[in-house]
């Protein structure tokens, strides 16, 4: 039985120390009661975790079986993986605590137990494809779960069947685990996309609340609108996410870029982590963010761009006006993303300008009628 120790640790081993605070404030004979529910659902999921191990497989096999056979797009790399008993206790621990002190439209994670956590948390299983250039992304998703390619032919037989009707509202009452019924999304697929115009203060903002670094977005077509969920990403991430069931099992399946990855590899593992694990500025840790962010975006559209050169095999003017804007978007967000920092670096301690021999240390007395002239921000960061 997992008392309230067991559940403290749980939370400083894996970098959560800021829910702390949040269960302090819930009853002690709730977080004994749910130490009880987390020790449960342990056993079960150990229990349980070979037999998941083996429908992983059989999934993530079925999938690739498809797309190797009928997608003309080869996935650049593919990875799965099973969640790890810790990595599922901390989830349902820290959503619990969100809902009870938070609060939540719809209750889930605040009724789980051993009998339906398997319902609820629809990530258990998780697949990622990773494909080169942002055009492939419409004919791996027709493939999936039907729609049109970007030459009107339409995918009829697709692996998923995508019907509104099958989308989950109740997590616990929509469930269902027909054996014979044919894999299913289970809810709209999601878009992340970058979008930076709407952002005026958050962690990635400075003092000033205006959003440093670049407002870029990312178009979004009348065709993707309707057919996701689009969710705007101010810290710069990018990628498609189904939920499918297949035979009862939920799988999380996720669709990107090799750039979008690249990024979110950072970020997790980089970003994500120091500011858990540190006392660091979270103003601070968004500058590079959003920098990697940028850069990688960049990188990005200049890929996208010569992937339409190629295919459509003509030296188009409209390709090299399109290499010219997305340099010149550059150029603009690298000066305002300087200026940004600029004024970052002028927010610090007088000891760091000290210490970058910016500013001199003296014993003279101060002369009362010169006047010292101001260091331009060209010159400051030249001088870094």
């Amino acid at each position: 039985m997992a008392d309230i120790e067991d559940i403290v640790n749980l939370l400083k081993s894996n970098g959560k120390g800021e829910y702390l605070s949040k269960l302090d404030r819930l009853p002690k004979e709730e977080v004994i009661l749910l130490g009880e529910t987390l020790s449960k659902i342990r056993l079960h999921y150990d229990e349980k975790y070979s037999d998941l191990q083996h429908a992983t497989l059989t999934a993530f096999e079925r999938i690739l079986v498809r797309l190797r056979d009928k997608c003309s797009v080869v996935p650049y790399s593919y990875t799965y993986r099973l969640k790890d008993v810790d990595s599922l206790l901390l989830k349902i621990l820290t959503k619990y605590i969100d809902e009870k002190i938070d609060g939540c439209e719809n209750l889930t994670y605040s009724l789980i137990n051993v009998d339906n956590y398997y319902k609820i948390v629809m990530d258990l299983i998780g697949f990622r494809l990773l494909y080169r250039y942002p055009q492939e992304w419409r004919e791996i998703d027709a493939h999936l779960c039907g729609g049109r390619l970007a030459n009107g032919v339409t995918i009829s037989d697709a692996l998923f069947e995508n019907n509104r009707s099958n989308y989950v509202i109740n997590r616990i009452e929509d469930y269902t685990s027909v054996g014979d019924k044919v894999p299913f999304l289970a809810e709209k697929p999601k878009l992340y996309y970058l979008d930076t115009s709407y952002v005026e203060a958050s962690a990635y903002a400075l003092s000033t609340n205006a959003f440093m670094g670049f407002n870029h977005s990312d178009e979004i077509d009348s065709y993707s609108a309707a057919r996701f969920h689009t969710i705007p990403s101010p810290q710069g991430y990018r990628s498609i996410h189904y939920i499918i069931n297949m035979q009862g099992k939920y799988v999380e399946l996720q669709v990107r870029t090799l750039f979008d990855e690249a990024w979110a590899e950072c970020g997790h593992d980089l970003v994500y982590k120091s500011a858990n694990e540190s006392t660091l500025s979270e103003d601070l840790i968004g500058i590079y963010n959003t920098t990697l962010a940028h850069q990688m975006g960049v990188s990005r559209d200049i890929a996208e761009n010569m992937y339409s050169m190629i295919e459509n095999q003509q030296e188009d003017v409209t390709l090299l006006l399109g290499l010219h804007k997305i340099m010149s978007r550059q150029i603009k967000a690298i000066g305002e993303l300087n200026a940004h920092i600029a004024g970052y670096i002028n927010n610090f301690p007088t000891l760091l300008l000290k210490n970058s021999g910016l500013v001199q240390e003296t014993t003279e007395e101060p002369d009362a009628d010169k006047v010292d002239e101001p260091i331009s921000v060209v010159d400051f960061l030249n001088s870094i």
